[in-house]
């Protein structure tokens, strides 16, 4: 009977998930003082609904474990919907980047806000919202009775390293990002794992970087964070090689244009095969290169090579 109960529980949230059930009702909010700030209580929640990034795949999940957690502590189901699925209501709780809500600029970290009847979770990617979820969930959705002024309630920074090295030598780096084929239970999406790799850059700040399996999904979302760094951190880096042949090249570079010129660049194949076990009608082995110049010191340049080496197989 539990498991057939659990089973009916799961339907239910996904098809809520799915459905993008409505949020008609939108009560008048009783305080005990009608004149003060809105405040945020748990007995509201039947008034919300989570509007989620439809963008994202991984704020599907984020919007269920949080829809899930409400309703083991509460007893209520609080409808979700995709940003793009739904009509701006008086009463929601926003998760991610929301059409609702600006959150671009922001790289690992997340703040919690309350602001007239939404409850606003203003993360910088994948990572910051899970995290940003497992606070709400252990520090407010708690089961305890909770009131929350209009205002930021949390804000926290999740970069652990110094930011913004720069002892004054040129810094290079490496770093096999695995392509999104690979990610399953074992290793989290590229959406999720890009905002960790832009905290790298943050914090590190390589002048070059040689990249590694930095597949299509990479491609894509490696243009949206490394705008997000340059609107949040004035670091410009521009990616070199990005395709090859119009098909994505695995092998390519990035580099800080804001520091250097990229005097030029090519890339040299060296091998070729059909790859049907990865869904790829090719897959190449090649080596991208480049030579740049300091922009305050056009004289010195350098040479970056990057490549990708493969096991010996029969190919």
């Amino acid at each position: 009977m539990k498991k057939f109960c659990s089973f009916l529980w799961s339907v239910l949230m996904i098809l809520c998930l799915l459905a993008g059930c409505g949020n008609e009702v939108s009560p008048s909010v009783s305080t005990e003082d009608p004149s003060a700030p809105y405040q945020f209580r748990s007995g509201d929640l039947e008034k919300y609904t989570i509007v989620y990034d439809g963008e994202n795949p991984d704020y599907f999940d984020l919007a269920y474990r949080l829809n899930e957690q409400i309703y083991n502590k509460y007893g209520k189901i609080v409808p979700s919907a995709r940003d793009t699925n739904s009509q701006p209501g008086t009463y929601e709780i926003l998760l991610g980047d929301t059409n609702r809500d600006d959150h671009t600029g922001r790289v690992m970290e997340y703040s919690v806000t309350v602001d007239n009847g939404k409850f606003r979770i203003n993360a910088g990617g994948s990572f910051s919202a899970e995290k940003a979820v497992e606070f709400l969930c252990e520090q407010v959705f708690n089961g305890q009775e909770f009131a929350l002024d209009n205002g930021e309630y949390y804000q926290t920074s999740l970069l652990t390293a110094a930011q913004g090295i720069d002892d004054g030598a040129t810094r290079i780096m490496t770093a096999n990002v695995l392509a999104d084929v690979f990610a399953d239970s074992s290793y989290q999406n590229a959406y999720y794992r890009a905002e960790i790799f832009a905290g790298m850059l943050i914090s590190y700040t390589p002048d070059v970087l040689g990249i590694q399996e930095a597949d299509e999904n990479w491609n894509n979302v490696l243009d949206m964070y490394l705008q997000k760094i340059q609107k949040s951190h004035g670091i410009t880096y521009e990616r070199l090689l990005a395709s090859y042949e119009n098909k994505v090249n695995y092998s390519s570079l990035l580099y800080r244009s804001d520091k250097f010129k990229a005097e030029t660049s090519d890339l040299s194949v060296f091998s070729w095969w059909t790859n049907k076990a990865f869904n790829h009608n090719y897959h190449m082995r090649n080596v991208s290169w480049a030579r740049f110049s300091a922009l305050d010191a056009p004289e010195k340049t350098f040479l970056v090579a990057n490549t990708h080496w493969s096991y010996r197989t029969e190919h």
